[in-house]
């Protein structure tokens, strides 16, 4: 065991690594990178490190200039603080885990009351709370989110828009995901996700099609197997970025990829196993592999 010192403006990304160390502050570790103290150390106490924005494994430097010039506004206040209260720890961990359970709990009762027999009574209740779920998580989509944003959009870290967008993801996944877990490795659940405004072709299949949350940025051709991640949203400068991603017709991306927001894969692609796409990478035809993502000579 050894101690990890996270400093000031750190940010680290879904599925990074951090290891031990005094790492640098300012800086925006990304997507499935990993990160020890022989890659990256804090240089001085004296004054703030350098933006800087690394990503892949190992790692690689990227420009972080105008991180800072996109932030919107200034740092959030008190009541905005209310408002991740009443949307996050309210909203999303308290209340909808339990509108679910007292939803199922009701049609229990209610089945009870049409004399049907304990079997009969249940299988109502379930069948009706297993269609009923995905249908009120879309409704509070299109309440909340609407029909367009999230294809190139985007909004400050702490605001409405913020708040509102995880709240809807976290119906999609406490209400829709009870029938999308069911469905995995299959298509079935692509006439569900379209509705949510994914855009998916016929015989698309998915191995956790739960990971389809930024609805309006996947864009997924004909015949395809999706069996990695989608991280289509970002967070850069406190700013809360989503950007469509189009993967084309006849894809496979195999288990434990990862593709980014921005990214333009063609037909006929492979991405191998725990392959890292980033953001606006093109893909041509062929087999891709690495972290980040290149091109495997075969």
């Amino acid at each position: 065991m050894r101690p990890l010192q996270v400093p000031d403006a750190y940010f680290a990304s879904n599925n990074s690594v951090s290891e031990n160390g005094n790492l640098p502050g300012n800086l925006l570790l990304g997507v499935s990178t990993s990160l020890g103290p022989y890659w990256a150390r804090q240089q001085s106490r004296l004054r703030p490190d350098s933006p800087r924005v690394l990503a892949g494994n190992p790692p690689l430097g990227f420009s972080a200039a105008g991180l800072v010039a996109r932030s919107f506004g200034a740092l959030p206040g008190f009541p905005v603080f209310l408002m991740r209260v009443l949307f996050s720890d309210i909203g999303s961990t308290g209340a909808i885990p339990g509108l679910g359970i007292f939803f199922g709990i009701a049609l229990l009762v209610w089945a009870e009351t049409l004399g049907l027999g304990p079997w009969m009574s249940t299988g109502l209740a379930a069948l009706i709370f297993f269609a009923a779920l995905p249908v009120a998580a879309l409704a509070i989509k299109w309440i909340l989110v609407g029909a367009r944003w999230g294809v190139d959009h985007a909004a400050p870290f702490w605001s409405i828009r913020h708040f509102t967008y995880f709240l809807a993801q976290d119906c999609f996944f406490q209400w829709a995901g009870i029938f999308l877990i069911s469905a995995e490795g299959t298509a079935l659940a692509n006439p569900l996700l379209r509705a949510f405004g994914c855009k998916i072709g016929k015989r698309t299949v998915w191995a956790h099609p739960i990971q389809a949350f930024d609805w309006h940025a996947v864009d997924i051709g004909e015949e395809c197997v999706i069996n990695g991640q989608l991280q289509l949203h970002s967070f850069e400068g406190r700013v809360l970025t989503v950007r469509r991603s189009r993967i084309g017709s006849r894809t496979c991306v195999n288990h434990g990829a990862m593709l980014m927001g921005g990214a333009d894969i063609s037909d006929h692609v492979t991405i191998y196993p725990q392959t890292l796409v980033l953001k606006g990478m093109q893909l041509q035809t062929g087999t891709h592999q690495g972290s980040p993502s290149q091109r495997a000579e075969i």
